[in-house]
């Protein structure tokens, strides 16, 4: 017996075959798309319990590993956040500072005497550069939040369409 889809051209072999074609097609990166399928098949019932147990662990670790890279990009959005707030607050600092004032930039244990302008441009720089990393890791959690959300939609409709 064979049942397929039309979008994928993926298709439920019957006996060993099937359970092959379903091993190798579990690995692949769109696992919304395969429990689709395996809702959709005839063949859901004959499925083993333990083919359908690797799916929903697969499922679940997705989840997991994806809400844990989400709270991570998060906490380094917080961070990156508050240091170029701290150097916007230091430019707008030196900006407001007398023209004959010195600047001094701290080196280790020690402070040098630095030109207003290179320490300016070094601050901009700087903030230009965490401003293009907050904009990646926005991304980055952005990309993370959407694919904990197909897992846990999936596993939403694991239990909602199980047999009862």
């Amino acid at each position: 017996m064979v049942t397929g889809c039309f979008t994928c051209s993926f298709k439920f072999y019957a006996g060993a075959e099937r359970r092959r074609t379903l091993s190798s097609y579990t690995e692949s990166k769109s696992a919304r798309h395969q429990f689709n399928h395996l809702l959709q098949a005839s063949t859901m019932a004959t499925l083993s319990d333990d083919t359908l147990r690797k799916i929903l662990v697969q499922i679940q670790q997705t989840a997991v590993q994806s809400q844990r890279n989400l709270n991570i990009a998060k906490t380094q959005i917080q961070g990156k956040e508050r240091e170029r707030r701290i150097l916007q607050l230091t430019i707008e600092e030196i900006n407001s500072l007398n023209e004959d004032v010195n600047v001094y930039k701290g080196v280790g244990k020690m402070f040098m005497n630095v030109p207003r302008p290179s320490l300016q441009k070094e601050l901009k720089d700087e903030e230009k550069e965490l401003a293009d990393d907050i904009t990646t890791l926005n991304k980055k959690a952005k990309y993370l939040e959407k694919q904990f959300n197909d897992a846990q939609g999936q596993l939403r409709d694991i239990f909602h369409n199980a047999p009862k």
